[in-house]
C-alpha cells in the first residue's frame, strides 16, 4: 500500500498554488509548445546563455520565465530549467527569427484541465501565454504528450530560409553561379567540417579531429533558390539537421561564388575534400526556421502535421517575418559589411589556402588512381579476392559512417590512422585481416618514426608503399608485434 502511494504522489502532488485553489488536485503532465518569433532583440534561442549571463534575453529563457510566473512550472524549480525537463527543437543565433520551434516540457495541469480534449486545452493555453509572453514571441499550438516525449530527439528533419536582396547580384552570370552553388548541396552526405563552428571541427589541444568525426556528416534533403518578388530571393534548406554555423557558412560560400570572390570549384572541395578550407559566414539576418517534421506515431500529436498547423506557419511567414526582414534598415548595410570584410580581410587568406588545397588533391587523386591500379592488377590474384574488394569498397561508398576506426594506444602519444583504412587494406590484401593488421602496425611504427604523416588520406600510405616489397612490410610488422605483449589496436 505504502509503494503504491509513492507510485501515485509521483505524478500527482497537492500543492499551493496561486493558479489553482488549495485543494486541487495538479498533474505534472510533459507538453509541448509551438512557437514563433522574431529574433532581432534576443541573444539566440537557447537558455544557457541567460544561464551564463542574465542579461542576454534568450527565447527559451523567456518562455520559462512566463511559465514560472502563470503558475504552470512550480515555483521550487523556477532556479533550475533542467527539472522541468525544457527543450527545444532548435536552436538559432543571435537575430535569427522561427516560424516553427517546438519546446518540451513538464507543466503543471488542474484536474479540470487534465479532463479537456486537445482542442479545448490548445485554445485556452494558447491564449493564456500570448497574453503573458512578450509581443515578439508567438503561441501557435500546445499539445500534451507523453512522458519521454522530447522535442529535439523527436523531430526528424528542419527545414530553414534565407532571405535575400537581389542586389547582391552583379549580372545574370552572377545569379546563375549562385543558383548551381546551391544546387550542389542537393542530395549531397559529405563531411561538413568546413561549413562548421571552429569548436566542432578542433579539440582543445588544436588537432584536427574532422576526419573521424562521423557526427559532422550531414545529409542535404532540399536545397534550392527561389524568386520571391522583384527584390528578393529565397533559399530553402532542408535536412534531419544542421551544426551550428552550418547554414550561415552555405550561403555565405554561395554568396561569394556570386560576387566572384570564389571559384566554385572552391565551394566543391571544401564541400567534398577532408582538408581545412576557410569558409566566410554570411549575417545572421534573413535566416529562419520556416517547418520542422514531427515522427507520425507519437501519441496525442499526430495533428502536429496536419494542414491546418502547416497554414497558420505559413501566415507567420509571410505577415510577419519576411516583412520584418525587408523593413529592416540593417539588412542591405549587414550584405555590403559582409562583402567589405570578404574582400579586405578574408579573400587573400583563402586564395593563399587554396594554392596549397589545390595540390593536395591532386596528389590525392593521383593517389586514388594508383591505388585503383595496384588493387586490380597486381595484388588481386584471383576473381573471388577482387570480387570481395569490389564489394567491400562499394559499401564504402554507401556507408561512410560504418567504417571502422583504428588507432594505437602508446604511453607518450596517441598516433591515429583514418577510421577506414583497416576495412580498404583488408579488401587489398585480398581479405586477409591478420595481415592487414601487421602491415598497419608497420605504418604506425612509420608515422612514430616521423616518416608519415598521421591521419591522413588512406591513399596516402597506399602511395607510399607502391611499387615496394609487401611482404617485407608485414614482417616488419609481425616482428613489431612480437615486441609487444598485447595487441595494442583498439577497435570502435
Amino acid at each position: 500500500m505504502f509503494h503504491t502511494r509513492l507510485r501515485i504522489l509521483k505524478y500527482y502532488q497537492l500543492v499551493q498554488c496561486k493558479r489553482f485553489s488549495s485543494t486541487d488536485l495538479i498533474y505534472k503532465k510533459k507538453c509541448a509548445i509551438t512557437l514563433g518569433y522574431l529574433g532581432t532583440d534576443f541573444n539566440g534561442s537557447d537558455l544557457v546563455a541567460t544561464l551564463a549571463d542574465p542579461s542576454k534575453r534568450t527565447v527559451c529563457y523567456t518562455l520559462f520565465d512566463t511559465l514560472c510566473s502563470l503558475g504552470r512550472i512550480n515555483k521550487d524549480n523556477s532556479n533550475s530549467p533542467k527539472k522541468s525537463s525544457i527543450v527545444a527543437s532548435s536552436r538559432t543565433d543571435k537575430g535569427v527569427h522561427s516560424a516553427c520551434t517546438i519546446v518540451s516540457a513538464k507543466l503543471e495541469l488542474s484536474s479540470e484541465e487534465k479532463d479537456m480534449n486537445d482542442k479545448d486545452l490548445d485554445f485556452k493555453l494558447s491564449k493564456e501565454l500570448n497574453s503573458a509572453l512578450p509581443k515578439d514571441i508567438v503561441v501557435f499550438r500546445f499539445n500534451r504528450g507523453s512522458n519521454t516525449f522530447n522535442s529535439r530527439s523527436n523531430v526528424i528533419n528542419r527545414t530553414y530560409q534565407y532571405m535575400i536582396p537581389r542586389t547582391v547580384y552583379t549580372d545574370q552570370e552572377s545569379e546563375e553561379r549562385m543558383k548551381r552553388v546551391i544546387a550542389m548541396y542537393e542530395g549531397s552526405t559529405a563531411p561538413i567540417h568546413n561549413f562548421a563552428h571552429a569548436s566542432q571541427v578542433f579539440t582543445k589541444t588544436g588537432e584536427v579531429t574532422a576526419k573521424e568525426l562521423n557526427g559532422l556528416y550531414r545529409c542535404i534533403f532540399t536545397s534550392r533558390i527561389e524568386r520571391l518578388d522583384n527584390d528578393w530571393d529565397v533559399i530553402t534548406l532542408r535536412a534531419n539537421s544542421f551544426v551550428r554555423n552550418q547554414i550561415r557558412k552555405m550561403v555565405g560560400a554561395a554568396l561569394c561564388v556570386a560576387r566572384g570572390y570564389l571559384t566554385e570549384e572552391y565551394v566543391r572541395l571544401a564541400w567534398t575534400c577532408p582538408y581545412i578550407m576557410p569558409i566566410p559566414m554570411a549575417p545572421a539576418v534573413g535566416l529562419y526556421t520556416a517547418d520542422c517534421t514531427l515522427r507520425s506515431n507519437l501519441p496525442r500529436l499526430e495533428s502536429f502535421n496536419s494542414p491546418e498547423s502547416q497554414a497558420r506557419k505559413q501566415q507567420f511567414i509571410t505577415q510577419v517575418i519576411q516583412p520584418h526582414i525587408k523593413s529592416s534598415s540593417t539588412q542591405q548595410d549587414s550584405f555590403e559589411e559582409y562583402f567589405t570584410n570578404v574582400r579586405d580581410k578574408f579573400i587573400h587568406y583563402m586564395f593563399e589556402r587554396s594554392d596549397r588545397i589545390y595540390d593536395l588533391n591532386e596528389l590525392m587523386t593521383n593517389a586514388q588512381s594508383c591505388l585503383l591500379r595496384y588493387e586490380h592488377h597486381n595484388n588481386v590474384a584471383t576473381q573471388t579476392a577482387r570480387d570481395k574488394a569490389e564489394r567491400v569498397l562499394a559499401e564504402l561508398k554507401q556507408e561512410p559512417d560504418r567504417n571502422k576506426r583504428i588507432h594505437i594506444a602508446q604511453t607518450t602519444s596517441v598516433r591515429f590512422l583514418p577510421k577506414n583504412m583497416h576495412t580498404k587494406v583488408t579488401a587489398w590484401l585480398q581479405g586477409d585481416e591478420y595481415k592487414a593488421e601487421l602491415f598497419q602496425l608497420y605504418l604506425l611504427q612509420l608515422i612514430n618514426d616521423g616518416v608519415l604523416l598521421p591521419m591522413q588520406p588512406v591513399e596516402y600510405y597506399l602511395n607510399y608503399v607502391h611499387g615496394k616489397n609487401i611482404s617485407k612490410m608485414i614482417n616488419a610488422g609481425e616482428q613489431i608485434k612480437k615486441n609487444k605483449k598485447k595487441s595494442s589496436f583498439l577497435w570502435d
